[in-house]
């Protein structure tokens, strides 16, 4: 099942922005590591706080390092010390739950041709010795490919370090890789790491640079990147990594799943929507079915109040016809949970579209 997550701003105090990402309805924190609020002092501070926050949500937690960590140094001491730094990371974030942790392919010097197999080779020793020692911790370490720079963002050399660092993972940042080649390059990764992707980032930008806009604002063809995915049987985590107002969030998560849910199922020709809903922001109370509908069960609401659990993660309903029993859930705002709704009736699913763009 995919889940959702929200990563933290790292320029605003760190137990304020985990409970921002808790109160969106997002499944899970990516908890940005890097000053000034979220570097290892920090975290490790407010160890117990921040711990006790994130067991609050469905999914674990996600560790993200800052980008410019230079683990291809040349300069030996330069990159030891980045060594240093990263294990230590490694036992901070440890101690708050996080078992996966990411790091960036990134790259500096003017390193050309032959020679910049040099930082390729730096990298990779690098990246071995924090595996390793992350492995004895028992966590994870993933690799984050980078918008288009002087630093590794060519699928080919990206290919180079995750096939000679032993158990290194893939986090695939979707649109890091259309600034590197456009929707070629996105579908590239995405077939040449399948077994390797463990976490995704999802935003937007036009392919020229790394903008991370709300996602539809900008040229990814998002429903090519969902297909693909699915092709592959990814149902892990993505991160919607948006660098606007915290708003864009729920409606950049909605945006995702109604691409991915919008595709025909393989096993039939009827049309799913999927959305997470019971988002703080949004009030119910007021809503009410827009059509008739017969097996309707808007008369006997009162009764099935009685037999509602009071607490539940998942709601599924494959007739969703007028969508009373929805609507009434919605209504309630001690209910915290994510909906799966889907109809064989395509003209009724077509209406909500209509609506929810529309109206």
């Amino acid at each position: 099942m995919l889940s959702y997550g929200m990563l933290t701003n790292p320029s605003n105090e760190i137990l304020s922005e985990i409970s921002k990402i808790y109160d969106l309805n997002f499944e899970y924190a990516e908890l940005g590591i890097e000053g000034p609020e979220g570097n290892s002092q920090i975290i490790n501070k407010k160890k117990n706080e921040i711990a006790g926050l994130l067991q609050k949500f469905k999914e674990k937690p996600i560790g993200h390092t800052a980008y410019w960590i230079d683990l291809c140094s040349d300069y030996d001491y330069v990159r030891h010390a980045w060594i240093l730094e990263a294990m230590r990371e490694i036992r901070t974030v440890r101690k708050v739950g996080i078992d996966l942790i990411n790091f960036h392919a990134n790259l500096n010097g003017m390193f050309y041709g032959e020679k910049r197999k040099i930082l390729l080779d730096n990298l990779v020793k690098s990246l071995r010795e924090i595996v390793r020692y992350a492995e004895k911790r028992k966590m994870r370490v993933m690799l984050e490919n980078v918008p288009l720079s002087n630093a590794i963002h060519d699928v080919v050399e990206f290919k180079y370090i995750i096939d000679n660092v032993p158990s290194l993972l893939v986090h695939l940042d979707i649109p890091h890789a259309f600034t590197s080649g456009g929707m070629k390059s996105v579908l590239d990764y995405i077939n040449r790491f399948r077994d390797k992707i463990i976490h995704i980032h999802w935003h937007d930008n036009h392919g020229r640079k790394d903008e991370h806009l709300p996602i539809g604002e900008g040229l990814i063809e998002h429903e090519k990147a969902v297909r693909a995915l699915k092709d592959i049987g990814y149902y892990r985590t993505i991160t919607l990594e948006v660098f606007t107002s915290s708003k864009c969030y729920p409606r950049g998560m909605d945006n995702i799943m109604q691409r991915r849910e919008s595709i025909k199922s393989q096993n039939g020709d009827n049309l799913n929507l999927s959305q997470t809903l019971g988002c703080s922001h949004l009030d119910f109370r007021n809503c009410y079915p827009i059509v008739k509908w017969a097996g309707g069960k808007s008369q006997l609401l009162s009764e099935l109040d009685s037999i509602i659990p009071s607490k539940f993660n998942r709601y599924f309903d494959p007739f969703l016809g007028g969508g009373a029993m929805i609507l009434h859930l919605l209504s309630r705002k001690d209910m915290r949970f994510t909906s799966y709704l889907s109809d064989i009736n395509e003209e009724l699913i077509t209406a909500y579209e209509v609506v929810k763009y529309n109206v």
